[in-house]
């Protein structure tokens, strides 16, 4: 009983909300209804009276102010909510210069015939405008995309022009647009989602802009008066036909360059198609691609290498009753490639294609060589079609701690070999290339100045840290140890190890020793600093006049110097040890 009673009341209380509305708004003012957005930045969005009411209250003329006062405060109108004009009733409306936001669905099924929005709007949700009875629209500029259904099943819409900012028209965004007749597209636009111009039967041409990358399944079918259909980019590697179903007008079709493949979803009732063109860049067409279109009298191929292509493909009546035509020298190719050898008619045309060679890129290692057409070889190798006579650039990416050997080889077998940098160029003349890339693992050198004869070089992995023991010998002792001249003697641990920082380039450890003092105290206590830095010999806390005498490895005097005060420095022949003498010091370095 409980349940059939609580399932009575609520079936009641949604009747009495469809009849009686309830009230979706903040506050009303001048016959507008709002709400608070914002409490903090004071804004407020245009809404309807009530919400499941059976029709929207607003009438006529309409004109949405930029600012509303309400409680003591100025907002400033930003929105316009969901489902705000909704079916109502309006002959016009002003849109205020400080909106940004349309929501979804708001004027659906409006009656309003034209409308200019804002260029601060730089957001309209699906279903904006679908059913309205606009003739023109003036979308913003800085708008990035026109979302799922905006336009649907306006019918009374005849030309649009999508503004350059635009990068994306989503899916039926203008499908059953059935007055629309010319459309300019965004210069900037990258996708066109499926559907989008489905069932637009009055639209006769329309132009692909050159960014344009990706075009889904049925963007354009029955769009049964689109008869021309001009591609001005060449980047797309994928073409469906089924683009352009129950397109019954259409009478020629050319696919762009830089078309790799043709799928097989086929273009249905393209009863009108008498001639394709396909581009030289092409490798494939897929099973079923243009079997609908049985009355194709001519094929038109670029291509030089016959694509890969199944027997139905085609329609039995192409085979039989359309010529194909191949570029200049490439007829016995055709007619020896499977399938392609069933049309009855092959004919060479005038048409010479672009010189290329072939541009072969090896990697191997960590790291990877980015084409040009964003394509990446990473332990494996990738071959390019290229044109002859130019350059292409290569990215070269080695992971952290590697670097980049690059050997490139020319048809004649000569090579040069060079450490890459991260952008690679290579000039392709008229024969075939090879770009081996290695990637190996980066070592830097840390040179250990010791005081004897000579150094030590050791091999340190990039990233990776050296640690040293020193150790003097008999009446001696540590006296400094310094880094790429920076004093580290502090740090030595209770066994006199040394651990470097972390090593990324080539550095120098320098460690100079003093006579032991033999129990002598003063001599352990002496303030005095002998190191090299750069190159150079440095004493200091040697009081200004005080003599240090500087001798080589077999007692002959080099240098006597008169101290500074703080900080003396003097530049000797590198490679050999000193013997250094001051005021309570004696020091053997090297240099």
């Amino acid at each position: 009983m409980q349940k059939n009673y609580f399932k009575t009341w609520w079936t009641a209380m949604l009747m009495l909300l469809a009849c009686t509305g309830v009230h979706a708004y903040d506050f009303e003012k001048d016959g507008i209804y709002y709400n608070v957005t914002s409490l903090t930045d004071l804004t407020v969005e245009v809404t309807c009276e009530e919400e499941y009411a059976s029709e929207n209250s607003y009438r006529g003329d309409i004109v949405i102010p930029e600012q509303v006062e309400w409680n003591g405060k100025t907002f400033t109108v930003t929105g316009i909510g969901a489902s705000c004009f909704s079916y109502a009733e309006l002959s016009s409306i002003q849109l205020p210069e400080t909106l940004t936001s349309i929501g979804s669905s708001a004027f659906i099924s409006c009656p309003i015939q034209s409308i200019k929005i804002p260029d601060n709007v730089k957001s309209i949700e699906s279903y904006a405008f679908s059913g309205c009875r606009i003739k023109s629209i003036t979308l913003p500029n800085g708008l990035k995309e026109l979302p799922f259904c905006i336009f649907q099943g306006c019918g009374q819409l005849e030309n649009i022009i999508i503004p350059n900012s635009v990068e994306r028209i989503g899916s039926n965004a203008f499908s059953n647009c059935d007055t629309l007749k010319s459309i300019q597209l965004s210069q900037e636009l990258l996708t066109i989602e499926q559907e989008a111009f489905m069932y637009c039967t009055s639209l006769e041409t329309i132009t692909i802009p050159a960014n344009v990358a990706t075009i889904e399944s049925r963007a354009f079918s029955h769009s049964t008066s689109l008869s021309s259909v001009t591609f001005l980019t060449n980047k797309m590697e994928s073409f469906n036909t089924d683009w352009f179903t129950g397109c019954t007008s259409l009478t020629t079709v050319t696919v762009p360059e830089g078309v790799k493949r043709i799928t097989s979803y086929g273009s249905d009732k393209c009863t009108s198609l008498t001639s394709i063109q396909l581009p030289e860049t092409l490798e494939e067409i897929q099973n079923g691609a243009f079997n609908q279109c049985e009355n194709l009298t001519s094929v038109t191929l670029n291509a030089v290498v016959p694509p890969a292509v199944e027997y139905e493909t085609f329609h039995l009546n192409t085979y039989l009753n359309a010529t194909l035509y191949v570029p200049k020298g490439c007829k016995q190719r055709y007619q020896d490639a499977e399938n392609w050898n069933s049309f009855s008619q092959i004919i060479e045309t005038d048409y010479v294609p672009q010189a290329t060679c072939a541009l072969t890129v090896k990697a191997s290692g960590n790291g990877s060589v980015s084409y040009s057409n964003g394509e990446n070889v990473n332990n494996g190798s990738r071959t390019w079609s290229v044109p002859t006579n130019s350059t292409v650039r290569l990215s070269v990416s080695p992971d952290s701690g590697y670097e980049a050997y690059v050997k490139t080889i020319q048809a004649d077998g000569s090579e040069t070999t060079e450490k890459a940098s991260y952008n690679l160029t290579v000039e392709i003349k008229e024969s075939d290339v090879t770009v081996e890339v290695t990637f190996k693992k980066i070592t830097v050198a840390l040179t250990i100045q010791q005081a004897e004869s000579g150094c030590v070089e050791m091999e340190v992995e990039y990233g990776q840290a050296c640690t040293v023991r020193i150790r003097p010998e008999d009446g001696w002792r540590i006296h400094s140890v310094t880094f790429d001249g920076t004093d580290y003697t502090s740090v030595l641990d209770e066994d006199n190890r040394f651990t470097t920082p972390t090593l990324y380039e080539d550095a120098s450890l320098n460690v100079a020793f003093e006579q032991d003092g033999n129990g002598i105290s003063s001599l352990s206590s002496s303030p005095v600093k002998v190191y090299a830095q750069n190159g150079r010999l440095v004493v200091e806390q040697v009081g200004t006049g005080s003599e240090i005498c500087i001798y080589d490895s077999a007692g002959r005097t080099v240098k006597t110097l008169d101290a500074q005060g703080g900080r003396t420095e003097t530049s000797l022949p590198t490679g050999q040890v000193y013997i250094v003498k001051t005021v309570g010091k004696t020091v053997k370095i090297a240099l």
